[in-house]
């Protein structure tokens, strides 16, 4: 395990454009998949339609 971080670091150090091409796509790939994710603020879709007490509050 130590050889093998030793020798990504020299790789990291050894090619520097690389490694900020490499980054800069996984952050571009991070933003794609975060703007995907949506905020659900109605309590009543997240509980199961089936519970007692949201067939109660929808009547």
């Amino acid at each position: 395990m130590k050889q093998f971080l030793s020798r990504i670091t020299d790789s990291i150090l050894l090619n520097p454009i690389r490694s900020c091409s490499i980054l800069f796509v996984l952050l571009l790939l991070s933003f794609w998949q975060a703007s995907k994710l949506t905020v659900n603020s109605n309590n009543l879709d997240l509980l199961p339609k089936n519970n007692p007490s949201v067939v109660k509050t929808q009547k």
